[in-house]
């Protein structure tokens, strides 16, 4: 291997060491090709030196001294975590001021227990460090976590087990070459084998802890199992699915596609409350989903929905606990021509209607 300025990194060099942030966490690691994009990256990050692998007529150099291993500065995790749970739009628009205060409240004393525990505040750190997507999505997939878990009654002791299953659920991704995690591209199967191998790889790194509660583990083994058994690695199904893994497996499936719906204007906000609701009993177990989801008000009353048999109406009432399927009083047909007496119509209770999206009334 050799040591190499930053600015002299060609596309296509192999890492030969990890690159490591200030207190002691991977940025990238070994085995890494490096691409014009991270030769950016690590240039604007101020990293003067990495180590590559040894190319032919070049001259062998002695490895690197070994960077110690500062603390991560808590405080500045927790105000992070803080700010995005205050500035939050993970629920449409926001669920009742009491609720959310109330959840606020357990949410800042569980995230303050778990940067309590020096393993747990690494870890995360680490996440950062690797990828400042992947750590606020983490942030992102608690926050919803615990609105459910908040719902169930959790007391403090499971409030905390859910929040570091949460915020640590993707902490294997950091195990992984940074060309497969970042990006859009399609992967090949032998890519996409290693991307998936990031739940036992994360399961290892928890159970690693001494003390960690095996459901909080089980979070990053599990997220991305499904209720009807369509999942991966285990392909477990119904009542064998844990409660913590599904709830997480359940807000991290929503915050990608709220995530993907604000990218992509042809997918919008009520066809993630649509697809969420249709996924009660087939990816997750039907109340857990009922429980999330009347904390969603994706349309305030006076709101004007296209409904899927082509009738438009006006939001009315709630008559439910289901918070996305209001009363709505129909006020055009399906083509088009104004009622002359409207009608009303409880959408908890026309299960075969749904919204196709927000629609304007002129």
């Amino acid at each position: 291997m050799r040591e190499a300025d930053v600015t002299n990194l060609k596309e296509g060099d192999l890492l030969a060491k990890p690159i490591l942030a200030d207190n002691g966490t991977m940025i990238l690691g070994k085995g890494t090709v490096m691409t014009e994009l991270y030769i950016k990256r690590l240039i604007q990050r101020k990293i003067r030196n990495v180590w590559i692998e040894h190319r032919e007529g070049q001259a062998q150099q002695s490895e690197p001294p070994l960077i110690p291993d500062n603390k991560p500065n808590r405080t500045l995790l927790f105000n992070q975590i803080i700010d995005r749970l205050d500035n939050h739009s993970l629920c449409g628009h926001a669920f009742s001021g009491e609720t959310e205060q109330r959840h606020k409240r357990l949410y800042r004393n569980s995230v303050n227990d778990f940067l309590s525990q020096s393993e747990t505040t690494s870890l995360l750190a680490q996440l950062q460090a690797y990828d400042q997507t992947l750590y606020e999505h983490a942030i992102d997939v608690s926050i919803l976590s615990t609105i459910i878990g908040m719902e169930c009654g959790y007391d403090a002791e499971r409030m905390l087990e859910l929040t570091i299953g949460s915020l640590l659920f993707d902490i294997g991704m950091t195990q992984l070459p940074a060309a497969i995690t970042a990006g859009e591209r399609n992967l090949t199967a032998r890519e996409q084998e290693q991307l998936e191998s990031h739940t036992a790889l994360g399961f290892r790194m928890l159970l690693d802890i001494q003390g960690m509660p095996a459901p909080s583990a089980q979070c990053a083994l599990l997220h991305h199992e499904r209720y009807d058994g369509s999942g991966y690695p285990l392909r477990i199904k119904g009542s064998v699915f844990p409660e913590y893994a599904q709830i997480v497996a359940l807000s991290d499936l929503y915050a990608r596609l709220l995530a993907k719906a604000k990218r992509q204007s042809n997918c919008k906000t009520d066809d993630v409350i649509e697809f969420m609701f249709a996924s009660g009993n087939h990816y997750f177990n039907a109340d857990l989903v009922k429980i999330f989801l009347k904390q969603i008000t994706a349309y305030p009353l006076l709101s004007v929905l296209k409904l899927s048999n082509g009738q438009t109406g006006i939001v009315k009432s709630y008559n439910s606990a289901i918070i996305h399927r209001p009363v709505v009083q129909i006020i055009r047909d399906a083509e088009g021509n104004d009622l002359n007496a409207p009608y009303e119509i409880d959408l908890a209770l026309s299960r075969n209607l749904t919204v196709l999206h927000a629609a304007s009334y002129s």
